[in-house]
């Protein structure tokens, strides 16, 4: 996620990644790498020539290598690791180590450590750490990345991932934007204005299976203790807040969640030489059945799919450089009975800027689209950037008045809107003069009712 900024907020919901000034890709950023983009960033050891390369070499990366760039929004994000032939071959054997910070509206400030190993075929074992203000979280994944194989198939393989983790945090459901008067705050009933954690304890396991070298289908399996209570670390239990709106399923603030899904992710993009795609298209389709287990017995199904369309149009621009018209739809529904911690948080960056994340509702299906043109103003060769380029973009979401169908119904009992537009404005600055930095991204956000928002990123934009 970018780092986002509201001047009217004494605690900023922004975020920014570690790989400012350690790597050359964002961590938590709301785009990420393009297939292009390997991470090889590395120092090298003194040691002797009898050392092993692995233990002469560690990479600083934030983010695993990847040919597939997945649709960022309120639908479930994918990422699968699979590699195509030109990718492996560039695939080095040894440690890797990143990590992120900032302050999001929901973490509060945070800081966070990712440390893992991976080997010549793709095969890896990654830790990641996160804590702050309101976020305790840990993750231990193993991954046996996917290979794409040729045109004719040829080197193909299925691969999968293996992942095991806590995360406590305050929910964007359960939140409120306090600097919008027809907004209303909601907490517990224990006073203080403490607003629910979410504290997921569980493990996941997923396939990827590539069609062909710019498809995958990805089945998986999850399960997951829920708990509301009021912080990281506590036996308090909270089914329901101050005003009696349900928070969990089950009336004792502990749901047991099951879901089997099956997603896929077709990207047809084409890339230039700093990862911003300037023609094609991606799709993504996606449906998660949770199967009745506990005392929660949650029985929904949520689909959800999402299309962008690359256009090369020249409308205008101010330099040489590639000028790009992108239009994309996603939309989502969910049926049966959805806790407000699972429903569509809409709103924020990636969604209708302006708005901060879940501030235009908590829903069981919505639509949304957007447009923007990207353009190049300046190119200036050996100067403290090689180009930049302007973006200008209009977004629209809205919840078909499906607020009602989550339980607790969050966003009625906090007067969100349902529906809202935001505004963008965006400079990006490549192939800048700053070490292992590359891209920096800067956007200006308006929403219809006339809240601002900055928004930083590091990386190309998707």
């Amino acid at each position: 996620m970018p780092m986002q900024l509201h001047p009217s907020k004494s605690l900023y919901p922004w975020g920014i990644a570690l790989g400012a000034l350690l790597c050359g890709q964002p961590a938590i950023a709301s785009t990420v790498s393009s297939a292009s983009n390997l991470p090889n960033t590395s120092f090298e050891s003194q040691s002797s020539p009898d050392v092993p390369q692995l233990a002469q070499r560690l990479r600083i990366e934030s983010d695993s290598p990847t040919r597939f760039v997945p649709i960022l929004g309120p639908i479930p994000r994918q990422r699968p690791e699979v590699y195509s032939p030109e990718l492996l071959d560039r695939l080095e054997s040894g440690f890797f180590l990143g990590g992120d910070f900032g302050i999001q509206n929901a973490e509060g400030i945070f800081a966070g450590l990712r440390a893992g190993y991976r080997d010549g075929e793709g095969r890896s074992i990654v830790f990641t750490g996160r804590g702050g203000e309101f976020l305790a979280g840990a993750d231990v994944t193993y991954t046996q990345a996917a290979f794409s194989g040729d045109r004719n198939g040829e080197g193909r393989r299925v691969g999968y991932r293996l992942s095991a983790n806590f995360n406590n945090t305050r929910d964007d459901a359960f939140l409120s934007d306090g600097d919008d008067d027809d907004v209303r705050e909601v907490f517990l009933p224990v006073g203080d204005e403490q607003e629910p954690w979410v504290n997921r304890l569980g493990f996941e396991t997923q396939v990827v299976v590539p069609i062909s070298s710019n498809t995958v289908v990805m089945p998986g399996l999850s399960y997951e203790k829920i708990r509301i209570q009021n912080r990281a670390f506590t036996d308090n239990l909270f089914p329901v807040d101050e005003e009696g709106n349900r928070l969990s399923a089950s009336n004792d603030g502990k749901d047991d969640l099951v879901l089997l899904s099956l997603f896929a992710l077709q990207d047809n993009v084409n890339r230039d030489e700093y990862g911003f795609p300037i023609s094609g298209n991606v799709f993504q389709f996606g449906t998660e059945q949770s199967i009745p287990i506990g005392t929660s017995s949650l029985d929904f199904n949520r689909l959800s799919a999402g299309y962008v369309q690359y256009l090369p149009v020249n409308l205008f621009g101010f330099a040489e450089g590639p000028r790009t018209l992108v239009f994309g739809l996603q939309g989502g529904t969910i049926l049966g009975d959805v806790p407000g911690y699972e429903a569509f948080n809409l709103g924020g960056f990636n969604s209708a800027r302006g708005y901060g994340q879940g501030d235009v509702g908590t829903a069981s299906s919505f639509i949304q689209a957007r447009l923007e043109y990207r353009f190049p103003i300046a190119v200036t060769p050996g100067g403290f950037f090689e180009e930049m380029r302007g973006s200008l973009g209009v977004q629209y979401v809205t919840d078909f008045d499906s607020a009602s169908d989550v339980i607790g119904r969050p966003s009625e009992v906090r007067n969100e809107p349902g529906d809202g537009f935001g505004f963008s404005v965006g400079l990006h600055f490549l192939d800048l003069d700053v070490p292992i930095v590359d891209t920096l991204r800067i956007t200006a956000g308006v929403n219809d009712r006339g809240d601002f928002r900055a928004y930083f990123a590091i990386g190309p934009a998707f």
